[in-house]
């Protein structure tokens, strides 16, 4: 009942699909499991297409694809630039300015950036 009670809390108003409840039972009676189990995997199953028929599971799709490219060009562009501001030592300088309170975060990331994405031919 807790349990159930905390799902409708959670869900969005307005939401057509309850989230089952399905108790497993006792893994050590192998007949109670087996068909609890099999009662789990339909309930999956059930969950599964409503996601697809609601549009959801496009929706996590999408926001997985997202935060992947998020990921990846934080490694592609942020990591060499962190390497390089660590073996130069710049990267200590810049903790030091925030540490002494000369410069904000803000304002450290901005001169990064400048140094490393503005092209200077463009002056």
């Amino acid at each position: 009942m807790e349990i159930a009670f905390l799902l409708k809390l959670a869900s969005k108003n307005g939401a057509n699909w309850q989230t089952p409840i399905v108790m497993v039972g006792d893994a050590f009676e192998p007949a109670t499991f087996t068909e609890k189990a099999a009662e789990l995997a339909q309930k999956i199953e059930e969950h599964h297409q409503h996601l697809i028929e609601s549009g959801k599971l496009t929706e996590r799709m999408h926001r997985k694809a997202l935060a992947e490219i998020n990921d990846a060009l934080s490694f592609c562009l942020l990591e060499p630039i962190i390497e390089e501001l660590t073996s130069t030592g710049k990267l200590k300088h810049f903790a030091e300015k925030i540490k002494n309170r000369k410069a904000d975060p803000y304002s450290v990331a901005e001169e990064i950036a400048k140094n490393f994405f503005i092209r200077q031919d463009k002056k």
